[in-house]
């Protein structure tokens, strides 16, 4: 499956992004607040993204976005299970050129709009302010507070209006 909106090709993450992604994840502060990813080496991020490619084979959960203005891969959108915490999540990871520019709001309103999902959640780092805001404007609210093994996270939850 494949969308498009008005400045953006979603399609589900193939070998021959990995390389553009890597680069994203190497980006300084591209993880940030996503402390799981921070700190790794290129070889870490293949991995990483392979195992991706490698769970999309069962279920599309990782797709790579692409500038539909110059066709150049800007970064990812995931919308897929995760088992830690026994729920549905939403994330964007965005090269740092492209933050900003509201990509990632038009890449996970598209995901929404096309999931036959009831439940899915934003699962943030209490810090990031910038995703609690962008989570908050497509009407995801507060849920709860967890923890991803040693790190603290909010979670926000939206409601599909549609199921």
């Amino acid at each position: 499956m494949v969308y498009t909106t008005p400045r953006l090709r979603i399609k589900p993450i193939e070998d021959q992004d990995l390389p553009k992604l890597v680069k994203m994840y190497l980006e300084p502060d591209s993880n940030k607040y996503i402390p799981p990813l921070q700190n790794k080496t290129s070889s870490e991020y293949q991995t990483f993204l392979e195992s991706k490619l490698s769970a999309n084979k069962k279920e599309v959960g990782f797709w790579t976005l692409t500038a539909l203005s110059n066709n150049a891969v800007v970064g990812t959108v995931n919308l897929n299970y995760l088992p830690s915490l026994n729920l549905y999540h939403i994330g964007c990871h965005l090269l740092r050129s492209y933050w900003g520019k509201g990509l990632a709001l038009e890449a996970m309103q598209a995901l929404l709009k096309n999931t036959h999902l009831k439940i899915v959640h934003g699962v943030v780092s209490p810090q990031h302010t910038t995703s609690k805001k962008l989570l908050q404007e497509m009407a995801f609210t507060f849920s709860h507070n967890n923890w991803i093994g040693e790190y603290p996270v909010e979670i926000y939850k939206w409601i599909n209006p549609n199921n």
